[in-house]
């Protein structure tokens, strides 16, 4: 009678009849890969240009986790159905065209990833994966989903990006729990009615869509986040005034012109990015935004700030750059919290005199302006590590800037200095600061 095989001698069976026996040490190896009380509970065979697999997979009866992504499978085994004690499965980057009728058996599966296959047909009985809260399906050509999938009740993140979706399929307005929705790389003008029945979702990514809209039903949902960039949008879609819940938006890469007054309902927004429209000018609203941390309006066509910028009590990082900005409003240095600045291209011929209030400043990067001399006192830019001045007009740099305990990083070329400026250039770089002239 022959002795009983443990896991990992199973293992070296299984990728015997792969042809990949030679991996045997690299495969035990990975992160991927893991033992518990002798048995393989997790198992990494991605990357190894699997063209067929083994039904030998039933043996590793105590696998929780496996994966096969970036491989070259047509088609799994029946048997990896049986695989009752499997939470997560990964076959992202195959060239499956369906899946086996048993997976429905994989009654304890958490997360599903079928990113980047063929499959045009999920199979029947799906909505038997009752546990399944994550079920990512980008990039395959389905053209709908099974009515069945609205009984996947506890799902709570599905992926459907690139999946050259006009319409979004009405079953996902039903999984009612659902948090995290990525619709990127579609079609989609809007969204339909019913997404207001997803009462728990908390993000929605469209980004490179066609949206143009959204439906008046989206003011029900306690969103935190949406993502917009690279859409078509004219105007930010007025129904989010309502939706006082949003801490993160981005509408990058969109048509936007103008912001309107009433941005300021959104008094829980942390991080706001709008860079690459067409804005002209900021509302005075905005900056009674209590919580903005983060403010991107790069790559616009702003020639002024709003001249209350300094309420602005929580910003932390400011994105000014390629715009057309000729000076900045005097408040601008009332941001205490301010750790980072970007006015790259401009056309800046001063900075603030009151700079040196920015006592929490990092970087500061003010290239491709037009710049004739910086403000003289800024000792206490206790914490500025890296400044960008390169490209101005400026022929005398401030001799205080080698009081500044922090400075690693000065670039300086492009500027007209005087010899005057090179004394303070060498003793920024014996205190063992890096300039760039």
């Amino acid at each position: 009678m022959s002795e009983k095989k443990n896991d990992k001698q199973l293992l070296q069976d299984i990728l015997k009849e792969l042809g990949r026996e030679k991996d045997f040490p690299k495969i035990l190896d990975r992160r991927k890969t893991r033992f518990e009380n002798g048995k393989i509970t997790r198992l990494d065979l991605s990357r190894l240009m699997l063209e067929q697999f083994t039904n030998k997979i039933i043996n590793l009866r105590a696998l929780q986790r496996l994966d096969l992504s970036y491989n070259k499978l047509q088609v799994l085994p029946e048997e990896i159905g049986y695989l009752k004690n499997l939470r997560r499965m990964d076959l992202r980057a195959n060239r499956l065209s369906s899946l086996p009728e048993t997976i429905p058996g994989l009654v304890n599966l958490r997360k599903l990833d079928l990113r980047e296959n063929f499959i045009e047909l999920l199979p029947q009985g799906i909505e038997k994966l009752r546990k399944l809260k994550e079920l990512k399906l980008d990039s395959n050509p389905l053209d709908s989903l099974p009515k069945s999938t609205i009984k996947l009740k506890k799902l709570r993140f599905l992926s459907l990006r690139k999946m050259n979706f006009l319409v979004l399929p009405e079953q996902v307005c039903h999984l009612k729990r659902l948090e995290i929705l990525d619709l990127g790389s579609n079609y989609l003008t809007t969204l339909p009615e019913k997404i207001g029945l997803l009462q728990n979702l908390q993000f929605i990514n469209l980004q490179k869509n066609r949206m143009i809209d959204l439906p008046q039903e989206i003011v029900h949902l306690d969103l935190k986040r949406l993502d917009f960039r690279d859409n078509r949008f004219k105007e930010i879609p007025p129904q989010l005034w309502e939706v006082q819940s949003l801490e993160r938006i981005d509408i990058v890469s969109n048509q936007l012109t103008a912001i309107s007054e009433k941005i300021d309902q959104l008094t829980n927004l942390y991080d706001l990015r709008l860079y690459d429209n067409k804005i002209r000018e900021l509302p005075e609203s905005l900056c009674d935004l209590p919580q903005l941390y983060r403010l991107e309006v790069q790559y616009n066509e702003l020639s002024s700030l709003p001249l209350s910028i300094g309420k602005l009590a929580k910003l932390q990082e400011l994105m000014l750059n390629n715009n057309q900005l000729t000076s900045l409003p005097a408040s601008i240095c009332e941001l205490a919290e301010l750790q980072l600045i970007y006015l790259d291209f401009n056309k800046l011929e001063k900075l603030p005199s009151d700079i040196s209030k920015l006592q929490n400043l990092r970087e500061l990067s003010a290239n491709n302006n037009e710049l004739e001399a910086f403000p003289e006192q800024i000792d206490n830019l206790e914490k500025l590590e890296r400044l960008d001045l390169q490209n101005n007009e400026l022929i005398n740099l401030p001799e205080s800037l080698v009081k500044l305990p922090s400075l690693s990083h000065l670039w300086i070329n492009g500027n007209p200095l005087s010899s005057k400026s090179e004394k303070i250039i060498s003793d920024l770089k014996q205190k063992g600061c890096k300039v760039d002239i």
